[in-house]
């Protein structure tokens, strides 16, 4: 496998630290929330959408080797992220719910990026 160049290893740690910013960001939108109370809150699904669209954006964004260190079904979070996109009236919540604190595949994007994030600050 060969090495990232300078500016791919800097696209990198800015789209980790993007990521981990985003989900900052929906952390502190659902604190205290269960799905039931997050499906009651139409701005916090919006918030949310937009912040979970954000960060599968970046991730589609990293470089080859980055992503396949990562071992991730890309074709899942890339879905995703295509739905969330292009399909704005028929998001389901309760999906975005479960991506966002159950699926494996985004908890491994995640801790990557707050790993690479520490490792360059």
């Amino acid at each position: 496998m060969e090495s990232l160049s300078f500016s791919e290893l800097d696209r990198d740690l800015e789209l980790s630290k993007n990521i981990v910013e985003a989900m900052g960001f929906i952390n502190r939108y659902i604190d205290g929330l269960d799905l039931n109370q997050f499906l009651l809150e139409t701005k916090t699904q919006d918030a949310v959408s937009m912040r979970l669209q954000q960060i599968l954006e970046c991730a589609s964004k990293l470089s080859a080797e980055s992503k396949s260190s990562l071992k991730i079904d890309w074709a899942s979070l890339t879905a995703m992220r295509n739905k969330i996109s292009h399909h704005y009236v028929d998001i389901d919540s309760e999906l975005v719910w479960e991506v966002i604190t159950d699926f494996d595949q985004f908890k491994k994007l995640i801790e990557w990026a707050r790993l690479r994030h520490l490792k360059s600050s």
